[in-house]
């Protein structure tokens, strides 16, 4: 039986409403708007003061953060929020952290705005399509935490823009650039590896441009690169605790187990990271030589097995869907079909999983599910599509 388009299109709206209501009150309650970065900005500016020491160093760098930018951070004890990125992100948000914090912070969000708008544009997707970006969950929760989610997508677009020339190693280049926040770097990896024989120009280019970004912070040692590795050492523990609005594997592991050890933990992103080799072993399998498809796959992978990511990093996902709208698969009914459906997973998962949580301390998510079921959607009409239809469609580069 067909799906009323009116229900589906209700159900979306009711889920964006739901979602933003949701982080809008949790912002205004907490009162922590832009907490994150105020996270960057304080590590640029221990970095300048102190060091990397200083950076890493969570019991200082949370007094500090509590002192100087989020009040009452620590009113409940020991906070999560530390800084846990590579030391290129700290040595690159220096000059950043000159200017004072409520007007980095503007200025940071407003040039967001304009990556996003550029990234769609780029893709060839139109204005509605930039105007549904801006009030998706994902912008919306990148404002309210003032993250780098839109600067990592417009890097992610000029990835694929690249990719879908042919231009390997100019791709590889960009790519490398992501040694700054890595784990959205996933899915390129195990593509780019796994099919090393094309795209070792690839490999060979982000390995250039990764250690040009590295070299700063190696100039005197690998002290930086130490504290960052103790650093995360301890965040594997705190990674054991559960984290909702998440669609990746990893976080839907540790709702069944929360407050995991750090070993479980580890064992969770290794899970995850073999899901995603497989997920792109299978698109290499189906589409070999559409290395546009392969792109959106790759972009697919990191959502599913990144061992940190959260609403805000799923602006990635407007690449597969470019991918799909600019081939003809997707069309009106089936793009809102797609938003009800993770839509509807993020605003009623916390509910869903407290209910679980308060009767026997653990749960299932709806975060994870309900991206697999759009992900199965998109691959089955990408399958489907018929060939007459295909040959209408935008060129594709083959992967030479």
């Amino acid at each position: 039986m067909a799906l009323d388009p009116s229900r589906i299109r209700l159900a979306a709206i009711v889920g964006h409403v739901i979602f933003l209501l949701g982080i809008v009150s949790w912002i205004i309650s907490k009162g922590q708007f832009g907490v994150d970065f105020a996270v960057f900005h304080l590590g640029g500016r221990s970095l300048r003061a102190d060091g990397y020491d200083a950076v890493y160093d969570s019991a200082i760098f949370q007094a500090e953060l509590a002192r100087d930018y989020v009040p009452g951070l620590l009113d409940n004890g020991p906070s999560a929020t530390s800084f846990i990125s590579t030391p290129p992100f700290a040595w690159i948000m220096q000059p950043v952290s000159m200017i004072p914090f409520d007007v980095a912070l503007w200025l940071w969000l407003a040039i967001g705005g304009v990556a996003v708008w550029a990234s769609v544009r780029w893709l060839g997707l139109g204005n509605r399509a930039a105007l549904l970006a801006f009030v998706s969950p994902a912008f919306i929760n990148n404002l309210g935490f003032g993250q780098s989610a839109p600067f990592v997508l417009l890097a992610g677009v000029a990835v694929h823009k690249m990719v879908e020339a042919d231009r390997k190693f100019a791709a590889g280049l960009i790519g490398g650039l992501l040694i700054i926040k890595p784990t959205i770097a996933i899915g390129l990896g195990l593509w780019w590896l796994m099919d090393i024989r094309r795209w070792y120009p690839a490999v060979a280019g982000a390995a250039l441009s990764a250690s040009a970004v590295v070299l700063p912070t190696v100039a005197g040692g690998f002290d930086p690169w130490r504290s960052f590795a103790d650093a995360m050492t301890q965040r594997v523990d705190v990674e054991g605790d559960f984290q909702q609005f998440s669609p990746s594997v990893p976080e839907f592991l540790k709702l069944l187990a929360p407050g995991a050890s750090g070993t479980l933990t580890l064992i969770f992103w290794i899970v995850a990271a073999a899901a995603a080799a497989v997920l792109v072993s299978m698109a290499l399998r189906t589409w070999r030589n559409d290395a546009a498809v392969l792109s959106a796959a790759a972009v697919v992978a990191t959502v599913v097995a990144s061992p940190h990511l959260l609403v805000y990093d799923t602006l990635l996902l407007i690449i597969p869907l470019a991918v799909a709208v600019n081939r003809g698969v997707l069309t009106n009914a089936r793009t809102e079909l797609l938003l009800a459906i993770f839509t509807c997973g993020l605003a009623l998962g916390p509910l869903f999983y407290s209910l679980q949580f308060d009767l026997i301390g653990r749960g299932v998510g709806l975060e994870m599910p309900t991206f697999v079921l759009c992900i199965a959607l998109m691959v089955r009409w990408m399958v489907e599509t018929p060939a007459a239809e295909e040959r209408t469609l935008t060129p594709v580069v083959a992967n030479r």
